[in-house]
């Protein structure tokens, strides 16, 4: 199964007023072994999907699914060796869309993170999944 190392989210404040909108940027490398690598030679193809969640509790890897920042077929090609490829997914988000408690009376911040999968169309299920660190959002500003 390919694995996925050097996750990274990165969210700053952008929109009219800062803060109403992030500019979101996940990166991650995509590692193919030998084996993986001759069967995308074979027919085999694979894809990722980065989709930023609301974390609950924090520090966890569990939470509402909130907003898919990018994904799609990864470049692998059929050689008879090992391969990682840089992946990297941009999307600006409406801080609002960021609420992972959004039926809580009290105001907190929100905690974040990325989950990453890496599957084949050709097969039923993920083979791998990966999180980013966590990213923790003050409370919201008033739009």
């Amino acid at each position: 199964m390919p694995t996925v190392t050097n996750r990274k989210l990165t969210m700053t404040r952008a929109g009219t007023p800062v803060g109403t909108k992030f500019n979101v940027v996940v990166t991650y490398t995509v590692n193919f072994s030998q084996v993986e690598s001759n069967l995308v030679g074979l027919g085999m193809t694979f894809a990722d999907e980065a989709v930023l969640i609301g974390v609950d509790p924090p520090g966890g890897t569990t939470g509402t699914p909130l907003r898919l920042v990018g994904g799609g077929l990864i470049p692998v090609t059929g050689k008879n060796q090992s391969q990682s490829i840089e992946r990297e997914h941009k999307a600006v988000v409406n801080r609002l869309l960021l609420d992972e408690d959004p039926d809580t009376i009290s105001i907190d911040d929100d905690e974040i993170r990325c989950r990453i999968q890496v599957s084949s169309p050709n097969l039923s299920t993920n083979l791998t999944q990966a999180f980013t660190d966590q990213v923790i959002l003050d409370v919201p500003v008033n739009q």
